[in-house]
């Protein structure tokens, strides 16, 4: 299976609140998953407020879902694009480049341009030069997104200035 999450909508409408959910960084620093002796809530695994996003709860129920069925393999890998003024900016480039903020580093090399094709065997819209990086886990895949979502693009508006995006 392939999923995308596609969110959009107008300046300070929740979309950013709706996919990670409440209290989350732009840098992704407050951890996502439960800890240790967290216990059970109304919403996803150890989260008692129902505060995750629609992301955290995918991912975990996913990785959980795997776990528990002996006869499942799975692999997942995570890629995070954002379109800002019409262009499609690969947001994993740059932590995964030697010396950045993540297992490569700072990113000197520029990232390929991306586009969006048919791939002409499956049909499918397919994202071409999009780095696509293999998880082990969900606590892999969310400090992934932690890292990425550092690298969006953010500015203030009238219509933000309490928005995820604008500080």
């Amino acid at each position: 299976y392939n999923a995308t999450i596609f969110a959009c909508g107008q300046t300070g409408s929740g979309k950013t609140h709706t996919i990670q959910g409440v209290g989350l960084a732009p840098s992704g620093a407050r951890m996502l998953l439960p800890g240790p002796g967290v216990p059970e809530g109304p919403g996803a695994r150890g989260d008692p407020l129902g505060e995750l996003g629609v992301l955290p709860r995918m991912v975990t129920q996913v990785f959980d879902m795997a776990a528990a069925r002996e006869d499942v393999r799975i692999s997942v890998a995570f890629s995070f694009v954002q379109i800002y003024n019409e262009q499609l900016q690969d947001l994993l480039w740059q932590p995964m480049q030697p010396g950045g903020s993540g297992p490569g580093g700072a990113g000197s090399a520029a990232a390929p341009p991306l586009a969006l094709k048919e791939d002409a065997a499956t049909g499918e819209i397919v994202v071409a030069n999009v780095l696509e990086v293999p998880c082990a886990s969900a606590t892999e895949l969310l400090t992934l997104l932690g890292k990425a979502a550092a690298h969006r693009a953010t500015r203030a508006t009238r219509f933000n200035e309490h928005s995820s995006r604008s500080h």
